[in-house]
């Protein structure tokens, strides 16, 4: 069944959250370019080539963005959700299960620059989800809640904070599967 295809006069004319942002069912946006923040995509959306969607969004499962599409700090995809090549994510944006990532992607507002990914959930104090990066010259990089930087600065940090706890060694050890894992994704993506 075809998605039905959104002009831009019908997306200004749909309603919005209590944030300002755009509320849409599933259907085919790839007529619109750009995304103001807090706007929730229904599952199955398609979006097209080189759009922008702001800060906090949400994109149901199973969506599809086009090329070069940019998205911004705080954004959610479902699961099973395909990214075009040359996209960039914000800071702190969560990928669901499952996705699918074209080249060349960047993420972290494209500090992590062509880069691959991984991520380690239910560690740390908070239970958190840790994202372990690539960049395209091998560079290796961690999110963990607030924190961005470098694997060097995030393991000194580890250790200052959370030195002989249980915390500790999940951390370590999260990063030491990114550091084996990680260089033989990045050479893997390289020759696709």
């Amino acid at each position: 069944m075809a998605l039905k295809k959104y002009t831009q006069a019908e997306f200004a004319d749909l309603p919005t959250n209590e944030y300002g942002g755009k509320i849409l069912p599933t259907g085919d946006y790839t007529e619109i370019r750009y995304f103001p923040a807090f706007t929730t995509l229904g599952n199955r959306c398609t979006l097209g080539y080189d759009c922008y969607l702001g800060n906090g969004c949400y994109l149901g499962n199973r969506c599809t963005l086009g090329n070069y599409c940019t998205l911004g700090h705080d954004c959610y995809l479902g699961n099973y959700c395909t990214l075009g090549n040359r996209c960039t994510l914000g800071y702190g944006c969560t990928l669901g299960n499952y996705c699918t990532l074209g080249k060349n992607i960047s993420f972290e507002s494209g500090r992590v620059k062509n880069g691959v990914y991984l991520t380690c959930g239910n560690i740390g104090s908070a239970n958190r989800t840790a994202y372990f990066y690539a960049d395209e010259t091998g560079k290796l990089f961690v999110r963990a809640g607030c924190w961005f930087s470098d694997m060097d600065a995030f393991i000194t940090r580890v250790k200052s904070v959370h030195g002989g706890t249980v915390y500790e060694t999940q951390y370590l050890a999260a990063c030491e599967y990114a550091k084996a894992a990680l260089p033989a994704m990045l050479e893997k993506e390289r020759a696709r």
